[in-house]
């Protein structure tokens, strides 16, 4: 907690710092003191508080160990919570020195704020911090709450929300929703302030939102004025209108193409070219006068079919390739004796025990034969593959 009663004033912890954050040594020790004498009352509970303001947590205040009675106002905040309502209470006493300021303001129905701001002329400001863990729910109840009591509010988010993704939803929403279209992300420990709005460009026509982008800035707090109607005055405005400009001009652009694409599409639909494409219109136009150009040279040349004539060299060179060598006639003639000396070893074992071997003097024949017969016709294609089928199975016999 922040504040608690002394000596039946309300004093809040915040005060032990000066607008540099140097702490106050003379006031921390009399609170410290007044804590230890049981000064220093919790305003909620009316149990005893002390001052606990060291060196790493913001000064509060909290209720002495021990302490039994459950108490409201002992909700801890986060540290980021706390830095931001120190934050903004040191600004406004900075730039505003005689509005009054009340951290953790007690309202009507019993909830708190963060920052309750009295300006000089009784207009009233509040400035809510909303760090991690957003509800939705409960911001939407807060704000109408906030409305219905005519309080103009500021909403800060913190800087973590950027990078939770329950809370990029939010942040759309308070972008679409709130009056400035406006979402603030302070950075606590920077001390700046981020500013995004949505950059849309709808249809013409229909008027539905067809682009969204958003645009973000930063600047530092001491950079930019909050007034007490609620507006933050920033180059942020001048900024965004120079975007959201070049923005609209690129989306009209897409537009533009996008338009004539589905023109041009229409256009083939109508003409009944669903499978050509537009860019292949100058090809077939190409293509079509290329064929006209050859069915003239075509009618051009006579009828008759010209006989094609081979060279004479190229004639004798393939058949020398193709024909048989002098090795291989050696090699056919070997073959032949051998067929020739198995044939007769046949028929003078045949003589002594008929009908022996038949099938082997039918296979020796047949080899004879088209072994002469590739001999006469003298291509080496035919040798090679004779004696690879007929020859090399009996290799082992003869």
């Amino acid at each position: 907690m922040e504040n608690c009663l002394y000596m039946k004033q309300r004093i809040c912890s915040i005060e032990v710092l000066n607008e540099f954050d140097i702490k106050l040594h003379t006031m921390i020790n009399e609170w410290r003191k007044a804590g230890d004498n049981n000064e220093l009352i919790c305003e909620d509970c009316g149990q005893q508080v002390i001052l606990r303001a060291g060196d790493v947590r913001i000064p509060h205040f909290a209720h002495k160990p021990g302490t039994k009675v459950l108490c409201s106002y002992d909700e801890r905040d986060s540290e980021d919570h706390r830095r931001a309502k120190k934050i903004f209470y040191q600004y406004f006493r900075r730039y505003y020195p005689v509005v009054l300021l009340d951290l953790n303001h007690k309202l009507p129905n019993g909830q708190r704020c963060d920052l309750f701001v009295t300006f000089p002329s009784n207009v009233n400001l509040i400035i809510e911090y909303i760090g991690q863990g957003i509800n939705s729910k409960e911001f939407r109840l807060k704000k109408s709450y906030y409305t219905s009591l005519g309080y103009t509010v500021i909403w800060f988010l913190g800087a973590k929300a950027l990078v939770e993704k329950s809370s990029k939803g939010f942040i759309t929403e308070i972008m679409l929703n709130e009056e400035t279209r406006i979402a603030h992300i302070l950075d606590v420990q920077n001390e700046t302030i981020l500013f995004m709005r949505l950059m849309e460009y709808s249809e013409a026509k229909a008027g539905v939102i067809k682009y969204q982008e958003p645009y973000q800035e930063k600047y530092p707090l001491s950079s930019i004025k909050i007034e007490p109607s609620g507006k933050i005055l920033s180059p942020f405005d001048a900024e965004y209108e120079k975007a959201y400009t070049v923005f609209i001009e690129k989306c009209s652009e897409a537009e533009a193409k996008q338009e004539e694409k589905r023109r041009l599409h229409e256009e083939r639909l109508k003409a009944g070219w669903k499978a050509i494409d537009y860019h292949s219109l100058e090809k077939q136009k190409r293509d079509r006068e290329n064929y006209e150009r050859r069915q003239q040279k075509r009618q051009s040349f006579p009828t008759e079919k010209v006989a094609t004539s081979i060279s004479p060299l190229k004639k004798k060179r393939d058949e020398w390739l193709n024909r048989i060598n002098v090795a291989d006639l050696n090699e056919c003639e070997r073959i032949l004796d051998q067929c020739r000396t198995g044939l007769l070893n046949v028929q003078n074992r045949k003589k002594r025990v008929p009908h022996h071997e038949d099938y082997y003097s039918i296979w020796l024949k047949k080899c004879m034969n088209m072994f002469e017969l590739a001999k006469k016709d003298g291509e080496r294609a035919n040798f090679a593959e004779l004696k690879r089928r007929l020859y090399d199975p009996l290799a082992d016999l003869l």
